[in-house]
């Protein structure tokens, strides 16, 4: 039975922080125009592509790193309940296995 918590164990974490980093790393995406400014300036501003269109009401230009830190802190509460559903899925099934393991 030990066995079978430890696969679930360890799918948990590893599916975890797989998850949460796509999804940081896709939202960051939108911090590279920023950064080649940095790096390799143009004469002219880069255009700023959020990944995803939110409408706030305010200057999105203005607000881009308060809307940013918005979009991936409610993404990652939203990746978290979707985590928390797979990874008890799979607990489950690993539940049953060892349950037939021990029975079988």
């Amino acid at each position: 039975m030990k066995s079978y918590a430890t696969n679930s164990r360890r799918f948990s974490l590893i599916y975890s922080v797989y998850c949460f980093a796509a999804i940081f790393i896709f939202m960051s995406m939108s911090l590279i125009p920023y950064a080649l400014d940095i790096v390799l300036p143009l004469n002219e501003s880069r255009p700023i592509l959020p990944p995803y269109r939110g409408y706030y009401f305010v200057d999105e230009r203005e607000y881009f790193f308060q809307i940013l830190w918005h979009a991936i802190v409610a993404w990652e509460i939203v990746i978290a309940g979707i985590i928390a559903h797979d990874c008890l899925f799979v607990t489950y099934v690993e539940h049953v296995c060892s349950m037939f393991a021990i029975t079988g």
